[in-house]
């Protein structure tokens, strides 16, 4: 057993450097190289993050290295004395000042070095099947580098027209997802479903497209007959790529126009609230700072007050006419300067 090139002494395995295959992206200006010996895993990122394979190679400015085991190694780390991030459903997190450790139950671990921005990471054949969780941990890790870059994640579903973007907010079961595929069937662009990425460009908020599928429930889909074909059996949630459905409608960023909180009110009609820039940024933390990461809280907060600053916020009422939420952004006034 050797180490990894660049890992920690923690996470061992097998790695021949004779028959390791690269991918490099380009993810809004940051050189990224996947290393692998796994074909299997390769054609796995390519689709993943298909809308930033890049033909250029570049100095990586961050680089993820995979490699497909049977069983991957537990993380003495663990059992150290850093913060538990989160810990549920076999998985656990855990940080230090500079690593982040994560380990699924046998399934696979994770090892973020923030100091070098490598992500070494071991998969097993069950993870590999296991797309929704692969791809949030996959993206997850980047994210979590991509904050010293200045780009922030926040919880929520963002779309786009005419370069104005427009970021719903919210825990899960608002009307995030639904409200924002309205707005994509109306002919906006889309940027993000769950992790949008957030960086000031200036004085302003930009919003930025996130390697991510859309996740919905059937009931959701009901909404919208294009999407119905996919419904699988069995109920439960499922995914797609936005583009494959609506063919163009991805865009790269947009400034933030519109900061939206989406709630379901019944046999109501869909109206828009305004809301105080004090009122905003509360609703707003819960779904975005990571106050565990103590180095990263104040430039995330200065952000997050940004946003607030520059964007008009509302309290969104989803009712059965949420197809008309459209035009009513469209009949707001025009407060931007």
């Amino acid at each position: 057993m050797t180490n990894l090139p660049n890992s920690p002494p923690t996470l061992q395995g097998e790695w021949n450097a004779d028959r390791l295959l690269s991918l490099s992206l380009n993810l809004h200006g940051i050189s990224v190289e996947l290393r692998t010996s796994c074909a299997s895993l390769l054609t796995y990122c390519r689709s993943l993050f298909r809308r930033y394979v890049s033909p250029c190679q570049r100095q990586p400015g961050i680089v993820l290295q995979l490699e497909l085991v049977d069983f991957p190694v537990v993380l003495p780390a663990l059992a150290s004395s850093g913060v538990v991030v989160h810990r549920g459903q076999g998985i656990i997190c855990t940080t230090d000042q500079r690593y982040f450790f994560v380990e699924l139950d046998g399934r696979g671990t994770l090892v973020i070095d923030r100091s070098t921005s490598i992500v070494t990471g071991q998969v097993t054949p069950v993870l590999l099947t296991d797309q929704n969780l692969l791809n949030r941990l996959l993206v997850g890790s980047l994210v979590l580098l991509l904050r010293e870059q200045g780009i922030f994640p926040v919880h929520g579903f963002a779309v786009a027209r005419d370069g104005w973007g427009a970021l719903f907010v919210g825990s899960s079961g608002t009307g995030k997802t639904t409200a924002g595929l309205g707005l994509v069937q109306a002919g906006w662009g889309f940027l993000s479903n769950d992790l949008s990425l957030l960086c000031e460009a200036g004085h302003r908020v930009h919003v930025l497209c996130s390697p991510e599928q859309v996740h919905i429930t059937a009931e959701t889909a009901s909404f919208f007959p294009e999407l119905q074909p996919l419904i699988e059996t069995g109920g439960g949630k499922f995914a797609f790529y936005v583009e494959d459905i609506y063919p163009h409608a991805v865009v790269d960023r947009a400034e933030v126009k519109w900061l939206l909180f989406p709630r379901v009110r019944q046999n109501q009609l869909t109206q828009l609230k305004r809301m105080t820039k004090s009122g905003a940024l509360i609703a707003l933390l819960p779904h975005s700072l990571a106050a565990w990461d103590r180095a990263m809280v104040p430039a995330h907060f200065s952000l997050l007050s940004r946003l607030v600053e520059t964007a008009l916020a509302y309290r969104v009422d989803l009712a059965a006419d949420f197809h008309r939420l459209s035009s009513l952004l469209a009949d707001l006034p025009d407060e931007t300067s």
